[in-house]
């Protein structure tokens, strides 16, 4: 009997144990736990509620002064994760601007059936207000913030509970993950220093809807997105201030929900980053959507979305010339023929605040004539070309007849590819210049064995401290033009060239007076008309002084800087 009793008593104690063991189990299922972050960081989760009802969120946000920063501060937030929206947020639960310390939550908040995201971050929140020097010595020597210390971090978190069989964990980032799969095309979870691309094509037109969170300050767009035409090769939508808004946390997080009627066609969608606050790490407060950092495109109904087909790459239009991805204290080339006259795009992207007087710029020149058919210098379509505000770009069509041209490109010492002094372009794998025909009739040569028929005589590419002179003769009375480009300003030219007969007597002779601008700096002086000469014998000379000369600029070089010096050709 005793013995009976004792295996009842082990039994039941067994059978106790094993039902505590699954009511553990079960509560353990029901419970979410993130926080215990470093700044820059954020902890999520996700859960999926069946049915309405109500989760509690307990735990601890904090709100801690820093000498110079503001607030380190310590907070989480719940989002619905299809509409994308917070519907619940520590922050209006304690107050953050004249709070301090360690803060208790425990709250109850009702949910209707869906799945959640939860996050939890720390960063620092800058709620300091400077105008003076007393605010700054009074903000130095204050004590009226609690000190942030190591130990708090484990107890910096929240804990999320919901009803048993009707809360259930799931994984975060299966739950975004779900949402892009019937998407266009999509970037998220993008880190720094990224730039990404795309390409989908519409075989008819269609309506796109655009999600996309970012980083701006003002007009400046660092993490950014934009649609471009493959065929055109332009933009045809991208971030701007006016279709953007306040993405919460950081003031420099934005994002932009929006609908967009795209024609038939091909495009590609792109997604660019800086080396700074992204998914990776954030260096301010996170957007309040962290997952979706990047861009996604969806089709706005059904019917749009039977429209998407499989990207059609021969839709691209290839380039002829491709100057790109210029670096500092570069001049770079390309001659090409053409067969046929021809419509050409061009996309050039440069460097100048004063769109007169730009910094990295391109252009193109007859390679017979010499002459200059197109540059980016005072240009009426020159625009903006994103981030920096001297970031400018040129983006047209020209009509070019038939026949050989050199296209330029040239950049100062500083602000050029991988080495942007400020915001990076949008399209900074293009900075230089870009040239494209749909004419399959093209040749391209080097400029460098390219000699012109028209060419009399020449001294170009003058360097510092040169006196250089070269003899030619005329065979009959000619009309010829001459091309000089020097450095002068209204009292005297420093850099200069001069004809002289066979008696050493000058027949002409560059002077300020007679010349306009080069491009580039204001000094740059350039003379390109047609003058008479009789038959016989002369010398053409150049001189320079000992600064700002070819391949030795101490200000922007001019235009067509590869025959700086002088040319004499043949009117043709």
């Amino acid at each position: 009997m005793h013995t009976i009793n004792k295996v009842k008593t082990i039994s039941t104690l067994l059978g106790f144990y094993f039902l505590l063991s699954i009511t553990i189990f079960a509560q353990e299922d029901e419970i979410i736990e993130i926080g215990n972050v470093y700044s820059g960081e954020i902890e999520f989760a996700a859960f999926e509620l069946v049915e309405a009802s109500s989760i509690n969120i307990e735990g601890n946000a904090g709100n801690f002064g820093r000498t110079f920063n503001g607030s380190e501060v310590f907070y989480g937030w719940i989002i619905d994760s299809k509409t994308r929206q917070i519907v619940w947020d520590a922050r209006e639960v304690i107050d953050f601007e004249d709070g301090e310390g360690m803060y208790r939550i425990d709250d109850n908040e009702p949910l209707e059936a869906g799945k959640y995201e939860a996050y939890y971050t720390c960063n620092d929140h800058s709620n300091v207000d400077i105008n003076s020097f007393g605010d700054f010595v009074s903000h130095l020597f204050s004590s009226s913030k609690t000190r942030f210390k190591r130990k708090y971090r484990s107890q910096l978190g929240i804990t999320i509970t919901g009803e048993e069989n009707k809360f259930y964990e799931v994984d975060p980032t299966d739950v975004v993950d779900s949402l892009i799969e019937n998407s266009i095309a999509s970037f998220i979870r993008v880190v720094n220093e990224e730039d990404l691309e795309t390409g989908f094509s519409l075989n008819d037109d269609t309506e796109i809807r655009i999600y996309s969170v970012g980083e701006a300050r003002k007009k400046n767009f660092y993490d950014v997105a934009w649609i471009s035409n493959v065929k055109t090769n332009k933009i045809v939508w991208e971030t701007t201030k006016g279709n953007s808004s306040y993405a919460g946390g950081g003031r420099k997080n934005y994002f932009v929900d929006e609908n967009l009627k795209l024609r038939k066609g091909s495009y590609k969608l792109h997604y660019s980053t800086d080396d700074s606050h992204s998914f990776e790490e954030w260096n301010v407060l996170p957007p309040d959507d962290p997952q979706f950092w990047g861009v996604t495109l969806w089709a706005s109904s059904e019917k749009d979305k039977s429209n998407v087909i499989p990207f059609r790459e021969e839709d691209i239009i290839k380039p002829i010339v491709e100057l790109i991805k210029v670096g500092d204290d570069e001049f770079v080339s390309q001659g090409f023929m053409l067969k046929d006259d021809a419509e050409l795009t061009l996309l050039c992207l440069g460097e100048g605040r004063d769109y007169d007087e730009l910094r990295d710029y391109g252009w193109i020149i007859d390679a017979d004539t010499k002459k200059i058919v197109w540059s980016m210098n005072d240009n009426r379509n020159i625009n903006h070309a994103g981030g920096s505000k001297k970031n400018v770009m040129v983006e047209e069509n020209i009509d070019l007849e038939k026949g050989n041209y050199i296209a330029f490109y040239s950049s100062d010492d500083s602000h050029s590819y991988q080495e942007w002094n400020e915001s990076s372009p949008l399209q900074k794998e293009k900075w230089g210049l870009t040239i494209w025909t749909e004419n399959k009739n093209v040749e391209l040569f080097s400029e460098n064995d390219f000699h012109s028929k028209l060419i009399i005589a020449e001294i170009v590419r003058v360097e510092e401290s040169e006196n250089i002179k070269k003899e030619f003769s005329l065979s009959e009375d000619l009309k010829i033009r001459i091309l000089a480009i020097g450095e002068g300003d209204r009292s005297s030219m420093d850099d200069f060239g001069w004809i002289e007969d066979d008696n050493g007597n000058i027949v002409w002779e560059m002077s300020y007076g007679i010349t306009r601008k080069a491009g580039g700096a204001k000094k740059n002086r350039l003379f390109n008309k047609t003058i008479s000469l009789d038959a016989g014998k002369y010398t053409l000379h150049y001189k320079t002084d000992d600064s700002h000369s070819y391949n030795s600029w101490n200000s922007s070089p001019p235009e067509n800087q590869e025959n700086y010096g002088i040319t004499l050709m043949k009117n043709n």
